[in-house]
């Protein structure tokens, strides 16, 4: 089952993952010498504020992503980006108000707070560029098309059909990029099992003027039913997101519980509670879809399986990617798909859960103090030493920003020099665990 010259695909979701898609067909397809006509389906419009068109994205872009759009030509404008940031400031609420600070490791491995829509519902200070409307206009330029209605249901009638508010769309091949946000299209005869969510909960705000331009604050444990929560600086406002123990259910009180809390306020971010810009409480991936592809069709982004908790950009660029090579390599078969895609998909999978793990152990480190200040001491003493002998600042940069895979990182904790670095510096000051 193979595309062929004229052969239509109907890409549902015109996000991140729908215009990687577009690209990446159309760049195999060519290598190839295939002509498709590739159709993008999304309703929204990148350049609206709020929810409405950036589907609840905290907005950052990894030094692997950037690196990987170096493969289709695309080198981020600089109207895109908000901040580059260089500075983690973990606080810890264990170590008597202290925080660890955690630079940039490697100067080469940069990483941006972006838009995904037009800034914050509420943007008295000016809106902003949209990245997805970006991805869009560079898929359109390289050959897609894109419809701007909303998908009522995909049905299958010998191959998929694509069914909007006036017209249908018969599918010779069709690409799921929807995300885990939005209502499943998908009739039950394709199967599709979508990916295990849990609840962020979303907010911005104007930047206070003490959160330096290119840093970002994360808090752990503070209040108890969060798992940890970030203030990412993007221009002219930040962006707080909070990650709950197992949420799954929406929590609105999570952002004033959160900026009440001693790590927030002995910060000193803001002098009193700020005013709420937008808000939303988006699902994030936290397990794979459990049947992703088959016969013509295969589900890319979160609608597939996403790096947990950070770099879902990333994801969807390595999953889609992965796809249609695999469509136009292999094929468009439920077997084909296995041939390849399913490796990626899989060892995804398996890095989560190594993540899982670590971000467990993680916690529970930061819960005493004695462990804690050793890790600042830790970070501290690497300020001075080349990146690849940064192995505790590495260690928590990457758990912070999704930048290095986590297999990556667990080998990391196990490296020699680290170790010792560590067992020297708990001796610094014994404690009571």
């Amino acid at each position: 089952m193979k595309l062929k010259n004229g052969n239509r695909v109907c890409i549902v979701g015109g996000g991140p993952a729908g215009s990687f898609a577009a690209m990446n067909l159309l760049r195999y397809a060519e290598e190839q010498h295939i002509m498709l006509e590739v159709l993008i389906f999304e309703i929204r419009k990148g350049a609206d504020a709020g929810p409405a068109g950036c589907k609840g994205c905290a907005g950052i872009l990894s030094s692997t992503l950037l690196k990987n759009l170096g493969t289709l030509g695309i080198d981020i404008p600089k109207h895109l980006v908000l901040d580059e940031l260089k500075s983690y400031m973990l606080h810890i609420p264990n170590i008597g108000g202290d925080v660890i600070i955690v630079n940039q490791p490697d100067p080469e491995r940069n990483i941006f707070s972006i838009s995904r829509g037009g800034g914050p519902k509420v943007s008295p200070l000016g809106s902003a560029s949209s990245f997805d409307d970006y991805l869009r206009e560079q898929a359109v330029r390289r050959g897609a098309n894109i419809i701007q209605s909303r998908v009522r249901n995909i049905e299958w009638e010998e191959r998929p059909v694509v069914i909007t508010n006036g017209d249908q769309y018969p599918a010779d091949f069709l690409v799921l990029a929807t995300g885990v946000n939005s209502h499943s299209v998908l009739s039950p005869f394709f199967r599709y099992k979508p990916p295990e969510t849990v609840i962020m909960v979303q907010d911005e705000f104007i930047k206070p003027d003490n959160l330096p331009e290119d840093t970002v604050a994360a808090f752990f444990d503070e209040p108890g039913d969060i798992f940890f929560g970030t203030m990412v600086p993007k221009g002219k406002y930040i962006n707080v997101s909070l990650f709950g123990k197992k949420w799954k259910s929406i929590r609105k009180d999570a952002i004033n519980n959160f900026l009440a809390t001693e790590s927030v306020r002995s910060g000193q971010f803001f002098a009193e509670m700020p005013e709420s810009l937008c808000g939303c409480m988006p699902r994030i991936v936290v397990k794979s879809a459990s049947r992703y592809s088959g016969d013509r069709w295969v589900a890319v982004g979160d609608a597939a399986v996403s790096r947990l908790y950070k770099d879902g950009i990333g994801s969807a660029f390595l999953t889609s990617d992965s796809a249609m090579r695999s469509a136009v390599t292999h094929g468009i078969s439920g077997n084909d798909f296995k041939k390849d895609y399913r490796k990626l998909c899989r060892s995804l999978s398996r890095d989560n859960f190594i993540g899982s793990m670590m971000f467990r152990v993680f916690s529970w480190t930061l819960e005493k103090p004695f462990i804690a200040r050793s890790l600042s001491r830790c970070v501290h003493e690497e300020n001075n030493l080349p990146p690849d002998r940064r192995v505790f600042t590495i260690l928590i940069w990457g758990m912070l920003t999704g930048d290095y895979s986590y297999r990556f990182l667990l080998g990391r904790l196990f490296k020699l020099s680290g170790i010792v670095r560590f067992i020297k510096n708990l001796s610094v000051n014994p404690g009571n665990w």
